[in-house]
């Protein structure tokens, strides 16, 4: 399907990384109405995630395949995860390629 094309072939990502701790998502405290970014539609972004041991990791619109070399934690490289939970880091790619609206990120516990 279109939604994979380009996640495995060597493609240009756009590149940016997600760390998690008890109360921010990079260093920020989590506030539904300030975002941490924007990121293009129609594109192979590779992220790479971290702190997702204590704070499991979710994308409510796309599958993440694990980039990760040699996997992380329980998820294998080559496999798509709804969320993602190791740790040290994790390197992910998607597609925004079936929904083109704002997204939301959230770890399992409210960040406050």
């Amino acid at each position: 399907p279109y939604a994979l094309d380009g996640l495995t072939d060597g493609a240009a990502w756009d590149t940016f990384s997600i760390s998690l701790s008890a109360a921010k998502i990079n260093g920020e405290p989590w506030d539904p109405n300030t975002p941490l970014g924007m990121i293009d539609y129609d594109q192979v972004h590779e992220w790479t995630i971290s702190g997702s041991g204590a704070h499991p990791f979710h994308l409510h619109l796309y599958h993440m395949l694990i980039v990760e070399p040699g996997g992380c934690g329980a998820h294998q490289e080559g496999e798509f995860y709804d969320t993602i939970s190791a740790s040290g880091s994790c390197t992910v790619r998607f597609k925004t390629a079936d929904f083109g609206q704002r997204m939301i990120m959230v770890s399992d516990r409210r960040l406050t």
